[in-house]
């Protein structure tokens, strides 16, 4: 028999809350499913067994109380969408952090774990023009499981501009560089300490 609060659909074996949706289902043999989906998070739900003897019409019950822990909101910080083939790796962190009584993990090609809770990204270690899945789970005290997954490009480098070579003697004025790269690509002009000195295809000393 339904506890207060719940009817029952005969048709289909299902206990139904106030709104109509399962929360657990009947079996003709003793047994029943509970759908902690169904019934959200929440404390001290009262699940009953009762039982009647057809014979004498004699009946008792036992209820125990149970409780639906929420799963943990999971998140990852400090990776990009997109890297470069030769980017540097870069430290990733995942939310929540775990303590004594939680865990955590990283999963996913080019991670390399620290700590709890905080791993090395490094995609020079990945093939330029893949998309791989990182991803980070969370396992609370209740042992309820939350995660977060991205999907990372790896980009390949274009292929470097070529210079035309220039020979000029002592006392002659320098003539402009000339730079040709892929189109749909910029060029830019670095001097010797890597300052950037000017961008296009041109470049006059």
């Amino acid at each position: 028999e339904p506890s207060e609060g719940l009817s029952y659909d005969a048709e289909n074996g299902f206990i139904l809350d106030a709104e109509g949706k399962a929360l657990y289902q009947l079996n003709e043999d003793g047994t029943a499913w509970f759908n902690p989906n169904s019934a959200g998070v929440g404390e001290n739900y009262s699940i009953t067994y009762h039982y009647t003897d057809t014979n004498t019409s004699c009946s008792n019950s036992v209820s125990q109380q149970v409780s639906i822990k929420p799963n943990p909101i999971v998140s990852i910080i400090g990776l990009n969408d997109n890297y470069c083939e030769n980017a540097e790796w870069v430290i990733i962190e995942g939310i929540p952090t775990p303590d004594e009584n939680t865990s955590s993990n990283f999963f996913g090609e080019g991670i390399t774990e620290t700590i709890p809770g905080e791993a090395i990204f490094n995609p020079m270690e990945l093939i330029p023009g893949e998309i791989y899945q990182i991803g980070y789970y969370f396992v609370n005290e209740f042992g309820c499981i939350g995660s977060d997954t991205s999907l990372v490009n790896i980009i390949e480098n274009p292929e470097p501009p070529v210079v035309d070579s220039i020979q000029v003697c002592i006392g002659e004025t320098i003539p402009s560089f000339q730079a040709t790269g892929i189109n749909g690509y910029n060029i830019y002009w670095y001097d010797e300490a890597f300052t950037e000195i000017a961008t296009g295809n041109t470049y006059q000393s």
